[in-house]
């Protein structure tokens, strides 16, 4: 058998010369009970909570937009704004129909232009959330590029028809 090389062990990032002690490391609290009532419990205040939001959907490849029940945008994390979902046409129609209809919405391979002018595919998704009333209180919106994958389709559909030629 081949001496195969060990990956490294994945370890958190920490600034060059940092190191993890137990003093840097904040305990998290189990919270009983009502979760959704969790951050204003602890004295997170909205600016904050939307601080944590942004930054857990920074990293990620999706456009995420929230609508109140008029269709007002009520929070667009950075992809969302970056591609300006709130004046697509198929995105103001998604979510008119969640909002409306209560129904979530799916799309797959909406074909976009996005602001730099360029051509991508988004899978689309809008979902009514409700109330403890049980009435439409908002939507929630996602957009997800799947221009990477829809082209590596396209350049195999491209190559097999060489083949076949």
């Amino acid at each position: 058998m081949p001496n195969v090389p060990t990956p490294p062990a994945v370890r958190p990032h920490l600034d060059a010369g940092a190191s993890m002690s137990a003093e840097r490391v904040v305990p998290l609290v189990p919270v009983a009970g009502d979760t959704a009532s969790a951050p204003a419990a602890h004295g997170l205040d909205a600016a904050v909570i939307d601080a944590v939001i942004d930054a857990a959907l920074a990293p990620l490849p999706v456009g995420v937009l929230v609508a109140d029940p008029e269709g007002r945008v009520a929070y667009a994390n950075a992809a969302a704004r970056r591609l300006r979902l709130d004046r697509l046409a198929p995105v103001r129609r998604a979510l008119t129909f969640a909002l409306r209809d209560g129904a979530p919405v799916r799309e797959e391979a909406l074909e976009l232009r996005e602001t730099t002018g360029s051509l991508g595919w988004f899978d689309l998704a809008a979902t009514p959330v409700r109330g403890p009333d049980g009435a439409v209180a908002a939507a929630v919106l996602t957009l997800v590029d799947v221009t990477p994958a829809r082209k590596l389709r396209d350049w195999d559909a491209f190559a097999e028809s060489l083949v076949n030629l």
